[in-house]
């Protein structure tokens, strides 16, 4: 299965120069745990992604939060927490990194060209019977040690790493705040990356954090930016109505 997939892979990897479809190729499950901010918050929360990797693009999104969009039940089989965000590689253009929070479709699109500045440094493990090497990077406040593997030739990774000479199947901050392990990997079966046509409200990624820190302390004020359009405006009005049933959960970038 290990040697069908890398051989699948090269081949895919050749012919998307002249194709550029984005048919799913591969998918990567992630267990994926963070700390909430709170002082009495000592246990990590769960989360269930996955990253649909195509021939060009590349879909990260939340599984609990993928179950509510296709079912009509609440009968969601993943227990956990999410993190209310996707990431689209390439997408909605070539060299692309787009992030969207949920709800409010809160979108931050940078480029992917050394996003991150990557130290490759001695170290090996093996995660899901696959040899990785290491790599630490500084990014946006927090210090991060990844796992990547070069049987897996894919610039890809959760959330929005890349820009390393294989896939990351492990990343962990500094401060144990947040935990991204890969448990699966399979070919997929007929599926398509498709860009979200209604994405809007387009900011910097420090803007988001802040929208972000302003959903979970204030859910009205935050609502009511989104619905009166200011989402780019800086002022804000808090009127103390914290979301409830849902754990306040630290910054994945850090801004002064």
């Amino acid at each position: 299965m290990k040697r069908n997939i890398i051989v699948f892979l090269l081949l895919s990897l050749c012919f998307c120069v002249k194709a550029q479809t984005d048919s799913v190729q591969l998918q990567i499950t992630y267990a994926v745990q963070f700390k909430g901010t709170s002082k009495t918050d000592t246990i990590h929360q769960k989360d269930i992604e996955c990253l649909d990797i195509g021939r060009l693009a590349s879909h990260y999104y939340s599984l609990i939060d993928n179950w509510y969009k296709e079912h009509s039940t609440n009968a969601n089989p993943y227990v956990g927490h999410s993190l209310k965000f996707e990431v689209y590689k390439n997408m909605p253009k070539l060299g692309n990194i787009t992030y969207i929070h949920m709800p409010g479709w809160i979108t931050v699109i940078e480029k992917n060209d050394q996003l991150f500045n990557w130290n490759l440094v001695a170290g090996d493990s093996t995660i899901c019977d696959y040899l990785c090497k290491k790599a630490i990077t500084d990014f946006r406040g927090r210090k991060w040690t990844v796992w990547y593997t070069l049987d897996i030739p894919n610039s890809d990774g959760p959330w929005k790493f890349c820009g390393l000479p294989g896939l990351v199947l492990k990343a962990t901050d500094n401060d144990q705040n947040f935990d991204f392990t890969c448990i699966g990997i399979n070919r997929a079966k007929a599926k398509k990356i498709s860009y979200p046509s209604n994405a809007k409200h387009i900011v910097s990624a420090e803007r988001a954090d802040e929208l972000q820190q302003l959903e979970q302390k204030d859910f009205t004020a935050y609502m009511n930016l989104l619905l009166a359009g200011q989402v780019v405006i800086r002022e804000i009005k808090t009127q103390g109505n914290s979301r409830k049933n849902h754990p306040q959960m630290p910054s994945l970038e850090l801004f002064k």
